[in-house]
């Protein structure tokens, strides 16, 4: 039998192997080896190279949302949605919303679109509404907006009321809250309460002042804190401590004479006893002014002792022939009143060339407007000052800045 050599032979170039038994198998075996090996490899490679374990994205907090509540769900706290982990509620007051009748409300920690900034505002005095319109103060910064907006034109008998329960990670900061309202008829905000912060919650009560919301219009309500010392800072009283008393002139001490050494018998003549020293009469101190209970406070930052039902008494910039609004704005009301107090209130102009006042009953004052606009030229600022037997007061800010507002 003859062998079949093993050998490879070689044409030209060419290398020849020779065919052995069995190679097509053991070529197809190598040949899946060796793919599985690439494969292989091929991953592990790929898995060194870079990391495929999948990254937690962090979970985008909600800035803002908006639900829709029944109008006739009155005088109770209806819940809002949570907004950046601050839990809020609003409470409607009655409404002539026909049945059914549905509210979208927006709660927002970032300024709602088609509002202007919180800073934005004037003192006005609407035509629509004929309500005299307060800025809030300067400086204000805001912790939540909402917006409302119903399908049908609807008379409530008061503006809602909110609360907002802040989370422990950013609990609200001692101080002063207020609560405003955009109005998009009159194109600015202005100062509708003040609002209350009791452990992690602030709230504002509503009004009890009816308000018509104009159907499919979007109107603005907006919590803030006030800066800090807004209240103006009292008169000077005398210092009630003691002006230093002059130091009293020590005695004259004898002049020391010169040593003498003792004699057995001393002389019989008594030696001058010193001069007693004069008391100093102490200079009498003035005594400190008498000073109220509490200085004059500020409607517009709360905390008042006496409260009024407004906020501040604001005239026409123009006299009476170049108003172009309706209604009498050149006279104003308001009423006093104190928790536990049944006496009597007193009001009293700062400038009675400007505004005086005029009471109707121990709480009940009217305001007047007396200035002559000479040459069309608008008011001084002039303050009311409200003041009750205890010596307690608050003031009211006036000016003649009203524009009249279509």
């Amino acid at each position: 039998m003859s062998r079949t050599s093993s050998r490879p032979s070689r044409t030209g170039n060419v290398l020849h192997f020779p065919h052995l038994p069995g190679q097509h198998w053991f070529s197809a075996a190598a040949f899946a080896l060796a793919a599985a090996l690439i494969i292989v490899y091929g991953c592990t490679s790929s898995s060194t190279g870079q990391n495929n374990t999948p990254t937690t994205q962090p979970t985008k907090v909600p800035q803002s949302a908006s639900t829709s509540i029944p109008a006739s769900d009155v005088g109770a706290p209806i819940a809002l949605p949570d907004v950046a982990g601050f839990a809020e509620t609003t409470t409607l007051a009655s409404n002539t919303a026909p049945a059914g009748t549905l509210v979208t409300v927006g709660v927002s920690r970032v300024l709602p679109g088609g509002l202007p900034a919180l800073s934005l505002a004037r003192a006005g005095i609407s035509d629509a509404h004929l309500r005299r319109m307060v800025a809030p103060p300067a400086g204000v910064t805001p912790v939540m907006y909402y917006t409302f907006e119903l399908p049908t034109t609807t008379t409530f008998s008061g503006m809602p009321g909110f609360t907002v329960t802040a989370p422990p990670s950013l609990p609200f900061p001692d101080g002063l809250y207020g609560a405003a309202f955009f109005d998009p008829e009159e194109g600015s905000w202005s100062v509708i309460g003040t609002v209350s912060l009791v452990d992690s919650t602030i709230t504002f009560g509503g009004t009890t002042s009816s308000v018509t919301f104009v159907g499919g219009t979007i109107y603005g309500f907006g919590l803030y804190e006030l800066p800090a010392s807004p209240s103006p800072s009292p008169s000077p009283s005398a210092s009630s401590s003691p002006s230093p008393s002059p130091s009293p002139s020590k005695s004259p001490s004898p002049s020391p004479s010169p040593t003498v050494k003792p004699s057995p018998s001393p002389s019989p003549s008594p030696s001058p006893s010193p001069s007693p020293s004069p008391t100093a009469k102490p200079s009498p101190s003035p005594s400190p002014s008498p000073s109220p209970t509490s200085s004059p406070c500020n409607p517009l930052f709360g905390g008042c002792v006496i409260s009024v039902s407004t906020f501040a008494i604001i005239f026409p910039n123009v006299p009476p022939a170049s108003w172009g609004c309706g209604g009498d704005p050149y006279v104003a009301g308001f009423t006093a009143s104190e928790t536990g107090y049944d006496g009597e209130f007193t009001a009293v102009s700062t400038d009675t060339d400007a505004a005086t006042v005029t009471s109707s009953s121990t709480s009940a004052f009217t305001v007047t407007d007396v200035w002559p606009y000479p040459s069309g030229s608008p008011g001084p600022h002039f303050d009311i000052t409200v003041s009750d037997t205890l010596g307690n007061s608050t003031y009211l800010t006036g000016d003649f800045n009203a524009e009249c507002l279509p």
